[in-house]
């Protein structure tokens, strides 16, 4: 870690004196470019984490084939398909501004809920649960990228995409971080150990709950920071 700060210092210094930087730093004295990439990593951040756990969820507690539980998966992904284009024509006509701070609200909303789940809830009832997560991160996602995009000029393009893209991949892997080491913090890994075995106790059930339930609410709490965060590109952003 101390290796990794070290390194990571070393790569600010280097960009901000470099003659052509990979990542051209100018670009966050925008602050629509500033605040649409944090918002991007934080909204990663709370959304990948569902991916990661739900799985766990119906195959180790709820018994389920990986078929089936990949099948009650797809509703996030498909919501997030559908809606998309919708709200990316939307953010054309009425700015983006409102509508990802809505949207990582909707995603907060649906975070929390979840993290209510127990080991008997209804399938319907976790289905409708991730549709409105997935519904969440489809008023999000396209406005906020269509901001962070067209915060950039023209001939920075290029390394915008690449930021937007980064952004992604390192909310992605921070997501599964933290919501591993809260899940780690409040039991949920000796639970987890105990369910892979076979056992199906009392508390091998509720620590893994626990964990979860522990995991969901820190994704939660990430997803309204992202959507203050989005609310601070103001006036700077027409429409």
């Amino acid at each position: 870690m101390v290796l990794a700060v070290g390194g990571l210092g070393g790569l600010v210094a280097r960009v901000l004196h470099a003659d052509q930087p990979l990542v051209d730093p100018t670009l966050w004295r925008s602050r629509v470019f500033a605040s649409a990439s944090a918002s991007l990593l934080l909204g990663f951040i709370a959304t990948f984490a569902v991916a990661v756990f739900m799985p766990f969820y119906f195959e180790q507690l709820r018994g389920f084939p990986a078929e089936r539980a990949g099948l009650l998966l797809s509703p996030l992904p498909l919501t997030v398909a559908v809606i998309s284009p919708v709200t990316g024509s939307l953010a054309d006509r009425i700015g983006t501004q409102k509508l990802a701070a809505s949207g990582m609200l909707v995603v907060a909303a649906g975070l929390a809920w979840l993290s209510t789940l127990e080991a008997s809830s209804s399938l319907p009832r976790i289905v409708g649960n991730l549709l409105v997560i997935g519904a969440g991160q489809a008023i999000f996602q396209p406005p906020n990228n269509s901001a962070l995009m067209g915060a950039a000029p023209r001939e920075r393009q290029g390394i915008a995409s690449g930021v937007l893209a980064t952004g992604r991949v390192l909310g992605q892997s921070l997501s599964v971080a933290m919501a591993g080491a809260l899940f780690g913090l409040f039991g949920g890994v000796e639970a987890a150990s105990a369910l892979r075995g076979g056992e199906l106790s009392g508390p091998a059930v509720a620590g893994f709950l626990r964990g979860m339930h522990a995991s969901l609410t820190g994704c939660a709490v990430v997803a309204a920071a992202a959507s203050a965060v989005a609310l601070i590109r103001g006036r700077d952003e027409s429409g």
